[in-house]
């Protein structure tokens, strides 16, 4: 089990909400206001919108001496049907750094007002999953990370994802820094909870506790406030001196009103 309080590992339905390390005192978040041009369309080769998938994933690389970010949808968990396909998608392909990615994360229509009380007239990824998600699934996304080795989606090999205990143990600790980066005019985005570490960057750390298949596995609320195209960049650092920090990913997420 995961040595993090209030969270449980991969193939157990109705997660508990993440307990993140690093809290911000006083329970204070952040919101961010950015505005930018016209909405950028979907991923040029597909678009995540469904499922409980892992959005932001971490992973070593072949040497052992670093971080490396992509995405992952874990054939545990996939839906059959969605327009995408399950396993591991790597940074290359997730990355909006130079523009529209191959593959971004599509918020759809039904994560608005999806919890009214707290977030009112607002897209949430939520931090737990909803108890009808079974019959009328939204885009459940989460931060993992493995502790087995990945190929790429649709392949079996080679490997392009390595497992972090290949030179991290459970007690090191895995932090990602987020920063938005853009938005739709008047668009504002939130991770309540996270750390502020500025303007407009949060953190989130967490330990190795998990399973051994999957060390770091967690769910939070994300909100956005506008329809459109947010991007987000995103790198994951260890305490451990011998791996570095990962090379940063532009992550694209495309509201739907």
């Amino acid at each position: 089990m995961n040595s993090t309080p209030g969270t449980t590992t991969r193939g157990a339905r109705g997660r508990r909400r993440a307990m993140l390390l690093g809290t911000v005192a006083g329970g204070s978040a952040l919101l961010l206001t950015l505005a930018t041009g016209p909405a950028q369309a979907a991923g040029t080769v597909g678009t995540i919108d469904i499922g409980h998938v892992d959005g932001l994933h971490v992973a070593l690389n072949e040497d052992g001496d670093q971080l490396v970010l992509g995405s992952n949808v874990d054939e545990d968990d996939y839906l059959p049907g969605s327009g995408f396909a399950a396993g591991y998608y790597p940074g290359s392909e997730v990355d909006a750094s130079s523009g529209t990615p191959e593959y971004d994360f599509t918020v759809p229509a039904a994560n608005y007002d999806y919890e009214p009380t707290a977030y009112p007239d607002t897209w949430v990824l939520p931090a737990d999953e909803p108890s009808s998600f079974e019959t009328a699934p939204i885009l459940y996304l989460g931060i993992a990370g493995t502790g087995e080795d990945l190929p790429v989606h649709g392949t079996s090999s080679p490997d392009a994802a390595y497992s972090l205990f290949n030179s991290l143990s459970a007690t090191d600790h895995v932090t990602f820094d987020i920063s938005l980066v853009s938005a739709p005019a008047g668009g504002a985005s939130d991770i309540p909870g996270a750390d502020v570490l500025g303007t407009d960057a949060w953190g989130l750390t967490f330990d190795l506790g998990g399973s051994a298949t999957e060390p770091i596995h967690h769910h939070f609320d994300w909100t956005f406030s506008h329809a459109g195209v947010y991007k987000f960049a995103v790198t994951a650092s260890s305490d451990n001196a011998a791996v570095a920090d990962s090379a940063p990913v532009v992550y694209q997420f495309t509201v739907e009103s």
